[in-house]
């Protein structure tokens, strides 16, 4: 099963490593170097874990336990949420919503201004429609002859 080697360093099923790293892609940065910096563990560090070079540390999963909710039984075992409580939404998730809200946000600001620019054409038509038709009056009253003149 799993044993402890100096260092705190445990010594099992390399699937830990690969759970780790799907843990860190969904949860904590798709980036090796950001992540390495939120864990408190250099960049060449996290890659030796996710190349299964080295082995995730007890006090790393301490740091994903504390600040992140990692279940860690699901990360020995694989059994189990990823999560001790999965209310918390994926880093992933949270920032889709965040882009969805301001997706939404623009395209209310651009309604909002098409809206605006629409009245404003709207009331430009219809002051250029008004004069469109009394200009042809007036052009009317030109091609006809006043009959009583002559």
């Amino acid at each position: 099963m799993i044993e402890k080697k100096e260092e705190w360093e445990l010594v099992a099923d390399p699937r830990i490593n690969e759970r780790f790293k799907a843990f860190r892609l969904e949860y904590i940065s798709k980036q090796g170097f950001k992540a390495a910096e939120l864990l408190g563990i250099s960049a060449t560090h996290l890659s030796s874990i996710e190349t299964k070079k080295r082995q995730v540390s007890s006090k790393i999963i301490t740091t994903l336990m504390e600040k992140y909710k990692l279940n860690p039984e699901w990360l020995l075992s694989g059994y189990g949420y990823q999560r001790r409580e999965e209310e918390y939404m994926p880093n992933t998730l949270r920032k889709r919503g965040e882009n969805l809200v301001e997706t939404i946000d623009r395209l209310v600001a651009t309604y909002r201004t098409y809206e605006w620019n629409q009245t404003r054409l709207d009331t430009k038509v219809t002051k250029l429609t008004k004069r469109v038709e009394e200009l042809e009056r007036q052009l009317a009253e030109i091609r006809t002859p006043d009959v009583h003149q002559e």
